[in-house]
């Protein structure tokens, strides 16, 4: 197997899951062609035996009829598995086994040679994913992408860097990192020869910023790059979705999401429980940007500093201090110019972040969301989508009108949203609570207590908006603002907080789909495909009995009943 030749011609012959794929609904040629010619070889062995049992021949000259045999069923199959001599046949209604469309878009600009280059430590769990003997179950993984793009080339570099178990240290004592290495190698059947150092590689790429962990770089042969990693998830392997962000991000101008720093804001690298690492810029989580297309960099405007030409998305999370006029007039500029926000308001953040709120017509209320709940701290707010997002924004927000008994996105400690002005942008409430919610304007306690509405001081049931988009015209091209009455709901603490009880959480889902509405869809990339027709159940528990008694008895006697009368006819002829 560590010979790419060989590999290919074993891997060619071997029948495992080569009915997977139609049975997926997937028709491609390489499969059809193995099942004919393996059914070819063997009527040819059956033609071959049955002559030479007929014919004086040598042995010499009966060996190589079924060698010649076999080398041309291995030259057809060896043809056949080229990527460019392949032909493929989606069977599905709704195209699932093929591309979706805006990734088809993606690769049809997709011109010039593309390499993808895997680098892995061989102290890495996950070298085997990668390892000689599994590189065509690795190149498989990109079969979609090769179906439209045959010449992708799949390149593989192996080194090693400090062992992270200490175990290693004690198995081979006295012995280098580079000889432990070597034996390692050995031991998982890779050639010590092909081991380079990690301080080697440092010129191509920073594997330390990667954690020396399983990493793919994509490059075009006029030299833009683009990186894929495994997840920290059950799937592990990128999807579509990544795959075909990566594959945009080199043909388009990036999207940059600016993170305004300076003023205690929630920051996008730091891993506490408020932060937002995790879905801004951790490597191996599924949904944080930078494996979604977008580039993240924090912006700090405190010391007289302006927001950069190419930042398109601003991002303010719960400024803890006001804005100083001159940081506010550089938002003004940015804004001016057609810049879109996302700004996440907290609880107690009236006086540093109404100011600049009040630039786009919004006002945070005083108080606090509650809501009362059996099973959750009453703080803890369920926020629906409303059927005006679901008709104008569509995308996640349907999904979540779709589901509304039970989907929400979770705010712990949420303010609610004020339209103060229409003037300048127009508003759409995008998230509300239900009808059972108010502004507590006592109570801070939400642990001990239980609060309930005092209509004396004004704390009224009703609909409280806690997310708004703002848009306008401008230059021909509509301005977008996202606004939110929680920053806590896309927190670290908060995207790892696990299933609460009778709630369906959006949270994740909300922020890929409000950062596509605010780079105009341009990422990330969307792998739907049109829905399936057949979405309907009908069989029932109460019929199952009769359903395995059908499979497990009738049929059963109806072959044994047809084999018995074959019998007995053949007796008596």
């Amino acid at each position: 197997q560590s010979s790419p030749f060989i590999r290919d011609i074993t891997y060619w012959l071997s029948i495992k899951g080569r009915a997977s794929e139609m049975v997926g609904g997937l028709i491609c040629s390489d499969d059809v062609i193995y099942f004919l010619s393996v059914i070819l070889l063997f009527l040819w062995f059956s033609v071959i035996k049955l002559d030479n049992e007929r014919t004086r021949r040598s042995f010499r000259g009966k060996a190589g009829r079924y060698a010649a045999a076999m080398a041309t069923v291995i030259v057809i199959g060896y043809i056949s598995s080229r990527p460019a001599v392949m032909t493929f046949y989606d069977a599905t209604y709704a195209k699932q086994r093929t591309l979706s469309e805006e990734s088809q878009k993606v690769m049809e600009q997709l011109d010039g040679p593309l390499t993808i280059t895997t680098y892995v430590d061989i102290f890495d769990p996950e070298f085997d994913i990668a390892s000689p003997q599994s590189q065509k179950d690795d190149f498989a993984r990109f079969k979609m992408y090769t179906r439209f793009k045959p010449e992708i080339r799949m390149k593989y570099v192996y080194y090693y860097s400090a062992p992270r178990d200490s175990v290693l240290y004690k198995q081979y004592p006295g012995m280098s990192v580079e000889q432990i290495a070597r034996e390692v190698a050995r031991k998982k059947k890779c050639n010590p020869r092909r081991l380079v150092s990690a301080e080697s590689l440092k010129d191509r790429i920073d594997l330390k910023a990667e954690g020396y962990r399983f990493v793919r770089v994509v490059e075009r042969g006029s030299g833009e790059q683009a990186r894929l990693r495994l997840f920290d998830d059950m799937h592990r392997h990128p999807s579509e979705t990544e795959i075909s962000a990566a594959l945009k991000k080199m043909i388009v101008e990036p999207v940059k999401v600016g993170a305004l720093t300076g003023h205690y804001e929630r920051s996008i690298t730091k891993k506490g429980d408020q932060d937002y690492s995790i879905f801004a810029t951790r490597g191996r989580f599924r949904q944080s940007m930078i494996n979604q297309g977008f580039d993240v960099v924090e912006v700090d405007l405190s010391n007289g500093g302006s927001i950069p030409e190419e930042i398109s998305i601003l991002m303010i999370a719960e400024a803890r201090e006001r804005l100083s006029e001159t940081e506010l007039e550089e938002i003004d500029r940015f804004v001016a110019r057609g810049g879109n926000l996302m700004i996440l308001a907290d609880v107690g953040r009236q006086e540093s972040m109404n100011p600049l709120l009040a630039r786009f017509g919004i006002r945070i209320s005083e108080g606090i969301l509650a809501q009362p709940s059996a099973t959750n701290p009453y703080n803890l707010i369920p926020c629906r989508g409303t059927q005006g997002a679901a008709e104008q924004m569509k995308g996640f927000y349907r999904n979540m009108v779709r589901y509304a008994q039970r989907a929400a996105v979770t705010m712990p400690g949420a303010v609610a949203l004020e339209v103060i002005d229409t003037t300048r942008f127009r508003p759409l409430v995008l998230l509300q609570t239900d009808s059972t919610a108010w502004i507590e304007r006592q109570t801070t306690d939400f642990i001990d207590e239980q609060p309930s509405p005092d209509p004396g001081v004004g704390e009224r049931l009703g609909h409280y908006p806690t997310a708004v988009a703002l848009t306008r015209q401008l230059d021909g091209k509509q301005q977008r603002i996202i606004v939110l009455g929680d920053a806590d709901c896309f927190s670290n603490a908060e995207l790892t907080a696990g299933e609460r009880p009778g709630i369906l959480s959006y949270n994740f889902s909300m922020i890929p789909g409000s950062f596509r509405w605010l780079c105009y869809g341009e990422f990330p990339v969307s792998a739907a495909h049109r829905p399936n027709r057949d979405t309907d159940i009908l069989l029932t528990p109460m019929s199952l009995p009769v359903v395995k008694q059908i499979y497990c008895f009738w049929i059963p006697l109806l072959i044994g009943v047809a084999g018995l009368v074959v019998w007995l006819r053949r007796r008596k002829g």
